[in-house]
């Protein structure tokens, strides 16, 4: 609707010219989640991209800008180019951030069926998201770990269970477990 058309203008129409670079990178890169969401992959990625150019030597904005390219980019069906992406997100961006982007690598993993490539980043994934104590990405590498273990043949019970375990106490929507 007419936040789609707003993002839209701030992606194609200039709006965002006169604004200084860095604020412009995380409008872009804000916005480029949410074109996403809504399906835009097109966009997301010229976003991200736009975002990635802004962002100038601020490293963690460089990381967070792949890092939203890298999963429009998996939605788009592109791993290699997602993977890249992912990859030089968590090179580019501090260790206490690296987390999420490994979180969306597994992702890529599962995706491209690399079972235990997948297993083994997400098990990465889950360990760094729970020393940054981000709950929300360590709920969702969990549950993402044990759709790998299941389609290893291995149990994935202990790893769900843990997963809801920390999505209660960390009060997340149950949307997110």
């Amino acid at each position: 609707g007419a936040l789609y058309r707003v993002l839209r203008a701030l992606a194609r129409d200039g709006l965002l010219d006169g604004v200084p670079t860095p604020l412009r990178a995380a409008a872009r890169v804000h916005a480029a989640i949410v074109v996403q969401l809504a399906g835009d992959l097109e966009l997301a990625i010229e976003l991200a991209a736009n975002a990635v150019a802004d962002a100038g030597g601020d490293r963690d904005l460089v990381a967070f800008a792949r890092s939203v390219g890298g999963t429009a980019w998996l939605r788009a069906g592109r791993l290699d180019r997602a993977r890249e992406e992912l990859l030089a997100s968590i090179d580019e961006g501090d260790d206490r951030l690296t987390g999420r982007p490994m979180v969306h690598l597994g992702e890529v993993e599962l995706a491209a069926g690399r079972l235990p490539e997948a297993r083994d980043v997400l098990a990465a994934a889950l360990d760094h998201c729970r020393r940054a104590d981000d709950l929300t990405f360590a709920t969702l590498a969990a549950g993402r770990l044990g759709h790998a273990l299941a389609t290893l043949g291995e149990d994935p019970g202990p790893t769900w269970l843990a997963a809801i375990e920390e999505a209660r106490a960390g009060r997340l929507p149950r949307v997110w477990w």
